[in-house]
């Protein structure tokens, strides 16, 4: 929903500044009846495609800070500059062909099929003006943005299924998520509060079965074995105020990220 906004704005502007060659008006040569409902498809495909591509990349990094920097600079990398680059590429004539070929990998990325299908429509209407011909080309034809959104279908599913392999713990090696049970590692001796312990046994005894939170047996341990979570077990009833607390390093942020699906637990009965 969040795409909404920038989508039907980047839309508005260019019916407000009236670009010939995307809104379709009286003074493109080129254009059809569809172009901008053409636009408008190409915009709604890329918004389905560009979000499971995103929560790919985040993937490749632990700090969201870092993710939302690094993304920044890779859909930059991969959009603006590799559009520019196969713009480049097609006007010399000795890598025209390469290119051709190459554009089935740049079509991977989302941004890239959404700048080249209207860069297509205006290079198009330039050379409609430039030959002088009246010949009018469908924009949905794949010499102008058919092509990409036909990418943008396929890289929706695509990265999507990505996202839920990962998130299911498929075997995808190299993206797999170590979730794992691990009960290998031995917990060293701990003095484990009396209220602790006794929530835990309400817990396993099935005493909190009809409560509207339960946690049982939760488990986080990291590369190396260190234990970041160890065996919470805990039920909140209808209506209760809970307190999450404790000492820097106890696991808190650990255990929220498991249950809101952030990071995948180790073990968990």
């Amino acid at each position: 929903m969040m795409y909404v906004v920038p989508c039907v704005a980047a839309l508005l502007l260019i019916k407000l500044f009236d670009i010939s060659a995307l809104t379709g008006n009286s003074e493109c040569s080129s254009c059809t009846s569809a172009t901008f409902p053409a636009v408008i498809v190409l915009f709604v495909l890329f918004g389905l495609a560009i979000c499971p591509f995103t929560y790919c990349l985040s993937f490749l990094f632990k700090e969201h800070a870092a993710a939302q920097t690094f993304t920044m600079k890779i859909n930059f990398l991969v959009g603006v500059v590799l559009m520019i680059v196969s713009y480049i590429l097609d006007v010399i004539e000795s890598t025209e062909s390469v290119n051709a070929a190459l554009k089935f990998i740049w079509r991977l990325s989302p941004l890239f099929d959404l700048g080249n299908g209207l860069l297509s429509l205006v290079l198009n209407e330039l050379d409609t003006l430039q030959d002088g011909t009246t010949e009018k080309k469908s924009p949905f034809s794949t010499d102008l943005m058919g092509a990409e959104m036909i990418y943008l279908v396929l890289t929706t599913f695509l990265f999507s299924a990505v996202v839920l392999a990962i998130d299911y713990d498929v075997k995808i090696p190299g993206l797999r998520r170590t979730n794992t049970p691990d009960r290998s590692i031995d917990d060293d001796k701990l003095d484990i509060d009396e209220d602790v312990a006794k929530e835990a046994q309400r817990v396993t005894s099935g005493a909190a079965n009809d409560d509207a939170v339960k946690i049982a047996g939760l488990r986080k341990v990291h590369p190396g074995g260190k234990v970041a979570v160890r065996d919470l077990s805990f039920g909140l009833k209808r209506g209760e105020c809970f307190g999450f607390l404790g000492i820097n390093g106890a696991g808190k942020t650990t255990t929220m990220k498991m249950l809101t699906g952030d990071v995948a637990p180790t073990f968990e009965f």
